[in-house]
């Protein structure tokens, strides 16, 4: 599950929150209630272990309303399609909810560790790059460090490292090890060394 534990909790949480008038919750637009309806019915197969009824039930909502578009639909159609082992069809949906609502760092999260599976390491990084701006999560920094690495750019890497682990006080030993495997690849001794 892309999602951090009790993402699902939060996820049942924004749909009440819009349910009960919360707009902001939504982004820029305001969902129909047939579609709020569907979202919840769809997350609670989510819950329940039941992703596939999930999915047939954001099916048929957009067969009946093709026009209505919604960042929290396409989120929530890339976990259901997550949980189903359909990572490139969740891929499609988490890209969809980011055009639609770029300031959600739980889509970005979700896209991040999409494209870090598929092995496209430097669409990764920026993805978590995003989410951490977001989410305000540093772990979310460190991804996207390591995703530059794995992207075969060592000195991004370090930059963004360096930048972490000097503004915590006893950073993790994973965070040092991470850097120092970034200033390795980046060549840089004198850096390894010091750590």
């Amino acid at each position: 599950d892309p999602l951090p534990a009790g993402a699902h909790v939060r996820i049942a949480a924004l749909l009440l929150l819009a349910a009960l008038g919360g707009g902001s919750a939504w982004g820029a637009q305001e969902p129909s209630p047939e579609l709020r309806r569907a979202l919840q019915r769809a997350q609670r197969c989510l819950q329940e272990g039941r992703a596939e009824q999930g999915l047939k039930v954001l099916r048929a909502f957009r067969r009946a309303h093709p026009a209505e578009r919604c960042w929290l639909l396409e989120f929530l159609w890339g976990n259901l399609c997550w949980k189903l082992g359909r990572r490139e069809e969740a891929l499609r949906a988490w890209q969809a909810a980011t055009r639609l609502n770029p300031r959600d760092g739980r889509s970005w999260q979700n896209l991040a560790r999409a494209y870090s599976e598929a092995g496209r390491h430097l669409e990764a990084a920026r993805a978590f790059e995003r989410a951490a701006r977001l989410n305000g999560d540093r772990e979310l920094r460190l991804y996207a460090a390591v995703a530059y690495l794995e992207a075969g750019r060592p000195r991004e890497a370090l930059v963004r490292l360096r930048a972490l682990v000097g503004k915590v006080r006893g950073a993790p030993e994973r965070w040092l090890l991470v850097l120092l495997r970034a200033q390795l690849a980046a060549h840089d001794l004198r850096g390894a060394e010091e750590v």
